[in-house]
């Protein structure tokens, strides 16, 4: 896991107020600052977050408000609903997810508690692959006061799969309760203009997007800014260069050219004019000491094999772009970039699952703004620069180390995981596996799998160490 990014306001604090001499705010300086937080109905909140257009803040970027409806909707139905709050899917978009966890964890609560008591929801759920956010998290339910009887509030390391009606509960699988699956900051952003009010909420930033927003910026830094501030402004301000082009909204937004990047304002419909998408608010500069398509072909090969490339056509046609886009780099020539613009326009339509469509965005923009480089592979000569790694990507799942877990309430004994994977499961003389959890090495994933699939009894589970605890691999899913 990454440490957490230092974060500074470039103008008046909002989210980040209270921070500036202090790492974190308990709940006596968090009510403060803020201010004791107010209980509102639904109605009142749904008309809150339609006056100031609020959106999740999420490579989605949906309507909040839309959102809501959506499971109140289907909470008149089913009779009950629930709550669950989640970080980006990934390194990149998770960072400030991470921070207003860590050192602003009771301006998420507010907004997580005040949604959940207005439409009668039982459960919130608070999701972070990070030990030091959870850890913030229960001090905060420990320094606030008891929720009653009618609500609980947990927070773990595995998350929803998805948003909206019946997304997901604890275990991270769907549910048939109406789940309002929803962004840490989208919630901390409904807390603060709940307090302010709209008007006031709205007097900062522009009319059309008001308010402030949280950018990650590489790897070095949070920035909170209101909405319509040029982006060169915000470079600057955090000693970074638009270089060969500015990725934009991270894996799942796209490339701006440095004179695009030049004329767009920190806005969804600004960075939309020019060609990309907002999304998360991850914001990447590429130097010019690194070879452009170099870094598009690593990062395209890690979006193949992410959980969500498993729409069978769609993973297909990524995973033979991503073929395509390794020989373009290293071996040049028409017929790799035959291929892959072939793929992406396979990836072009309605059908298309959003992960593919996603991805070809960050591929097809790269190759427009790094139209040089691409002419000077396809003559096989390549650019002359290394492929230096600075776009960041997470190792995947079969890189991380695991480990097996035996529910032996089930366990039979027939030895079949110990035929599976004979270097780290042992059979006791009753025939039972001897000894759990057992370690499982990187290059032990796939026997790992076997086992787990093998078993009769269904006892087995496998884990993957992430953000410093251990969560399930879903093995019988891959």
């Amino acid at each position: 896991m990454n440490p957490l990014l230092p974060a500074y306001a470039f103008g008046p604090p909002s989210l980040l107020a209270g921070l500036e001499d202090r790492d974190r705010l308990d709940h006596g300086r968090h009510n403060a600052v803020h201010g004791v937080m107010p209980s509102l109905q639904v109605g009142e909140i749904l008309a809150i977050s339609r006056s100031i257009d609020l959106r999740e803040r999420d490579h989605d970027a949906q309507r909040f408000a839309d959102e809501l409806q959506s499971v109140l909707d289907s909470a008149a139905e089913a009779g009950h609903t629930a709550v669950a709050v989640h970080t980006g899917l990934d390194e990149l978009s998770a960072a400030k997810d991470r921070m207003l966890m860590q050192r602003t964890p009771h301006l998420v609560l507010d907004g997580a508690l005040l949604v959940a008591r207005a439409i009668g929801a039982k459960r919130v759920d608070v999701f972070t692959d990070s030990g030091q956010a959870r850890a913030s998290l229960h001090a905060a339910i420990a320094e606030r006061q008891p929720l009653g009887n009618e609500l609980s509030l947990s927070v773990s390391a595995s998350g929803p799969t998805g948003r909206g009606s019946g997304a997901g509960g604890g275990d991270g699988r769907p549910t048939r309760e109406p789940t309002l699956c929803t962004n840490t900051e989208t919630l901390a952003q409904l807390a603060v203009a709940v307090r302010l009010g709209p008007c006031v909420y709205g007097a900062t930033g522009m009319a059309s997007e008001p308010g402030t927003m949280l950018l990650a910026f590489a790897d070095k830094w949070i920035v909170e800014t209101p909405s319509g501030v040029p982006l060169s402004y915000l470079l600057e301000f955090c000693a970074l260069g638009a270089g060969q082009g500015v990725l934009v909204g991270g894996y799942r937004g796209g490339w701006l050219s440095p004179r695009a990047a030049a004329e767009t304002v920190a806005s969804h419909d600004s960075v939309q004019e020019h060609g990309g998408e907002l999304g998360d608010g991850t914001i990447l500069p590429l130097p010019e000491a690194t070879c452009p398509l170099g870094e598009l072909s690593r990062v395209a090969g890690r979006l193949a094999e992410l959980p969500e490339n498993r729409c069978g056509g769609c993973a297909r046609e990524l995973a033979a772009v991503t073929r395509a886009l390794h020989r373009l780099v290293t071996d040049g020539g028409q017929g790799p970039l035959d291929v892959v613009n072939s793929g992406l326009a396979a990836l072009d339509g309605p059908t298309i699952c959003q992960h593919a469509r996603q991805a070809r965005k960050f591929i097809g923009t790269a190759l427009t703004v790094f139209s040089a480089d691409l002419a000077a592979h396809l003559q096989g000569v390549g650019c002359g620069r290394p492929v230096i790694g600075h776009l960041p990507i997470a190792p995947s799942e079969s890189q991380r180390p695991g480990r097996l877990r035996v529910d032996r309430t089930r366990c039979v004994g027939t030895g079949l995981c110990a035929s599976a994977l004979p270097e780290a499961i042992t059979l006791a003389a009753d025939g039972y596996p001897a000894r759990f959890p057992v370690d499982v090495p990187p290059r032990s994933r796939g026997n790992a799998v076997s086992a787990v699939n093998q078993c009769p009894a269904r006892a087995l589970q496998l884990e993957v160490l992430k953000g410093g605890s251990y969560v399930s691999a879903w093995p019988d899913e891959e």
